[in-house]
């Protein structure tokens, strides 16, 4: 596990390397949110040399059915959608399509996720422990003081990225 902080500390991204040879699915499966609590709350403050891959992720999903199955099938029927607090004219107003779109880039200059880019490196003259991310891994891009999840990830075969 690993926990790299983003410009004022606020945001950081926190990577989960499991053990070589692990199955991903299994260890993405039992991954909940009282592990991560945990895993997260393990973190130290230790200095590392990192190495990892860089990685483009984008993904797109058409909400509508989603939408629909949660109860706002009428939001989306022409003539029966009460949007009156929008435009007062009845019937006038109603929902054609959500999309829902994310974009993460990770590169040498830093992460760009949305409209947020930052990027934190240091260097200390004490000679730090190396971290190779050479195999499938987990990532999240989180608000630390929350610890709400923005953007999170899994990258198979990080041999295969830009």
């Amino acid at each position: 596990m690993l926990d790299l902080p983003y410009g004022g500390k606020a945001y950081s991204m926190t990577l989960a390397m499991p053990a070589a040879g692990t199955d991903m699915a299994t260890f993405v499966g039992a991954l909940d949110s009282e592990r991560w609590q945990a895993w997260v709350g393990g973190l130290s403050g230790s200095a590392y040399v990192v190495s990892m891959p860089k990685f483009t992720l984008e993904y797109g999903l058409l909400l509508n059915d989603v939408l629909k199955a949660l109860g706002m099938e009428i939001a989306f029927v022409p003539g029966a959608a009460d949007f009156t607090k929008i435009n007062p004219t009845p019937g006038l107003l109603y929902i054609s399509e959500v999309r829902h779109k994310s974009f993460v880039d990770v590169n040498e200059e830093g992460t760009e996720a949305a409209a947020v880019t930052s990027v934190e490196i240091r260097e200390t003259s004490a000679g730090p422990s190396r971290i190779v991310i050479d195999r499938p891994f987990v990532f999240a891009i989180r608000e630390r003081f929350s610890g709400t999840i923005l953007f999170m990830g899994l990258i198979m075969d990080p041999t295969l990225t830009d």
